[in-house]
């Protein structure tokens, strides 16, 4: 597998081959940190680091501070965080330093975006002192998370892969956090290596099983109104989890209705997966369930859903009953919806 740009400058860090200065772009924070991390080690001195937001000060003052030889000699590391708030000006200013840097300093800027066609981009890749920090998606970002189990000495089944990236998203950070919860846990019961498995998963992560979620989904599909209630049911025991299973089910059916236009559009079932972001394992089961519910009538889900919440919050109404007629309406919808608006 290529390694990314971000791993070789983390290898080369940490084999202590510093840049003069890095600029680091995207929104993967787990290896934003770890780049951090792996800098101020050979700075042990807290005087040698200085951490900014370019949104309290200028350019020029990063850039003063970067040109002043430290008084106790050696280097020192500078830090700016969120850089993408200085202005084109600011970017000049740092693109003519970067063209040639002061050899006491190691200037770091982290920023989420940057235009590729900006002089300090051109420079930065120049000098290979670019990071990409792009959040890996799809089968990537299965492929980071198996990495990110691996690094940690253990092992992690695939259907409790597919499930921890359903129920946490595409967020490396809570992602890494979660296996760091479930080594935490192993080590806790004595377990002498680290295998994560939906049990380990059920365990350690907090929040609703994404399988009975899609299960609660199947069942609708299918207009099975008693095995929706039955799984409804068993995810409910106050209220606060009926919003959290409200969440959950809105954003399944807003997936699914993008993932049915991209169907719609000619594109077969992993290639709709792709484009609306559903995950590529559940490809198959979305595509199911498209058919099951039909086209047409993702608006009206939502709107009972909608209400639902409108429902939950003000009402006195107990919530399993509440609930039990969202999910009937759900189980009988109209032959066409006429609510519009995803």
């Amino acid at each position: 597998m290529r390694e990314s740009s971000s791993q070789n400058a983390l290898k080369a860090i940490n084999a202590g081959e510093l840049l003069p200065y890095y600029l680091c772009v995207g929104d993967e924070e787990v290896m934003a940190q770890r780049i951090r991390k792996a800098l101020e080690v050979h700075f042990p001195e807290s005087w040698q680091i200085e951490k900014v937001h370019a949104a309290s000060v200028t350019a020029d003052a990063v850039l003063q501070s970067a040109c002043t030889m430290p008084l106790l000699g050696g280097k020192r590391l500078i830090v700016v965080m969120h850089a993408d708030a200085w202005s084109a000006e600011h970017w000049q200013r740092i693109a003519s330093y970067c063209a040639q840097p002061s050899p006491s300093a190691v200037l770091v800027l982290f920023a989420q975006r940057l235009d590729a066609r900006s002089r300090i981009v051109k420079v930065a890749k120049a000098a290979q002192a670019w990071i990409e920090l792009s959040t890996p998606k799809g089968v990537g970002l299965a492929r980071w998370l198996r990495d990110e189990v691996s690094a940690q000495g253990g092992t992690i089944d695939r259907d409790a892969l597919e499930l921890l990236i359903a129920t946490v998203g595409a967020d490396t950070l809570a992602l890494s956090q979660a296996v760091t919860q479930c080594q935490l846990y192993n080590e806790a019961a004595g377990e002498p290596s680290l295998r994560i498995n939906k049990s380990l998963l059920h365990h350690c992560i907090a929040g609703l099983p994404m399988e009975n979620i899609w299960h609660l989904l199947d069942a609708v599909s299918q207009r099975d109104t008693s095995d929706a209630l039955r799984v409804a049911m068993t995810l409910m025991a106050s209220r606060e989890s009926a919003f959290g299973m409200l969440a959950m089910l809105i954003r399944q059916v807003r997936l699914l209705a993008r993932f049915d236009a991209a169907m719609a559009d000619g594109k077969n079932a992993s290639e709709a997966a792709k484009k609306s972001g559903v995950p590529p394992f559940k490809a198959k089961l979305f595509a199911q369930w498209t058919r099951g519910i039909g086209r047409d009538r993702y608006a009206y889900m939502l709107a009972v859903l909608l209400q639902l919440e409108r429902s939950l919050r003000s009402s006195r109404v107990p919530t399993e009953a509440l609930v039990s007629q969202a999910l009937f309406e759900l189980c009988t919808l109209p032959e066409k919806s006429t609510v519009s608006g995803i």
